[in-house]
């Protein structure tokens, strides 16, 4: 498992259309509701293959124009990659805003 010290994620995914699979992007920011500013992430990490995402300890923004999910308001986030599944463990301000 691996820590990161940001303040928001954005969590999206990415079809492979030569293997008819999806993977997932994580994109790690250091503002919140990064959607709205139009920067550019600080690190994005790529995975291939995915079955799923799961997320643990956190309250979650869906943004319904993309599908994608966006999480704010973080101390930090464990991410870890598993027989492809990623776990997300957020530690998350006590009052996130919403």
């Amino acid at each position: 498992m691996t820590v990161y010290k940001y303040k928001s994620v954005i969590i999206s995914r990415k079809k492979d259309k030569k293997n008819d699979t999806f993977g997932a992007l994580i994109a790690l920011f250091n503002i919140n509701d990064p959607h709205k500013s139009g920067k550019a992430p600080e690190e994005v990490l790529e995975y291939p293959d995915i079955k799923n995402v799961k997320i643990y300890n956190c309250s979650i923004k869906f943004l319904l124009g993309g599908n994608d999910l966006v999480i704010n308001d973080l101390n930090e986030v464990d991410i870890e990659e598993k027989k492809k599944r990623i776990y997300l463990k957020c530690n998350q301000k006590s009052n996130p805003s919403l």
